[in-house]
């Protein structure tokens, strides 16, 4: 599974990625493409792939407060073309 981390544009991560949609797909909301998420601390614990050619990855610790909502897909199937990432 793979997960789009939508954040409030008001948080201050938010407007951290909205500033160069750093994180996918250029939408309203600022966006995360993330391998891996893990709910059980206090902080939303979310793994993204930095290059498809090495095995980098960055782990954010994002407050709960500025996830707006979280989409979760499939790697076996491709995204809606409004959903095309710009780092795959």
């Amino acid at each position: 599974m793979k997960y789009l981390v939508y954040l409030d544009p008001a948080s201050l991560i938010g407007k951290a990625y909205s500033a160069d949609h750093d994180g996918g797909p250029e939408e309203p909301l600022p966006v995360l493409n993330c391998s891996a998420l893990d709910d059980k601390g206090p902080f939303l614990l979310a793994t993204r792939d930095l290059s498809s050619r090495k095995k980098s990855h960055q782990t954010l610790l994002i407050p709960y407060g500025a996830v707006a909502f979280v989409l979760v897909y499939s790697e076996k199937k491709k995204l809606p073309p409004r959903f095309a990432l710009h780092h795959e």
